[in-house]
């Protein structure tokens, strides 16, 4: 899988880091796990610097719905970490998507998301 994500219960923290193609299907699997360990409420890091987005507009929109599902669930404070346009682009219109009103923004490193997460708590 091209995401891995590492979950610190201690710091109520996920950090998700991407490395290449990156599909619908893998976006859907790490969504499934975070419910599973019922992790949605922590902060969370998503190092998209090596994701190549791998999907389309009509998979955009799958994602949207399957987000909807969430929409009951609290969700914490989301920083991508990415300067590509493409990873750009995919990020804001993730966001757009999301039915959740947690903050999100997007970094050019770790560093400064991990300082802006530490402010959203």
């Amino acid at each position: 899988m091209p995401l891995t994500i590492d979950i610190d219960h201690e710091k109520k923290l996920v950090h998700v880091v991407a490395e290449g193609p990156t599909t619908l299907a893998d976006m859907e699997q790490h969504f499934d796990k975070l419910v599973l360990e019922d992790v949605l409420s922590y902060a969370k890091i998503f190092d998209a610097t090596h994701l190549v987005p791998v999907y389309s507009e009509h998979d955009m929109y799958m994602l949207g719905a399957r987000l909807s599902a969430y929409a009951d669930k609290e969700s914490g404070p989301l920083a991508v970490i990415g300067t590509k346009n493409e990873v750009l682009v995919a990020a804001r219109r993730f966001f757009n998507l999301s039915s959740s009103s947690r903050p999100a923004k997007i970094f050019p490193d770790v560093s400064k998301a991990r300082v802006w997460l530490e402010s959203q708590r």
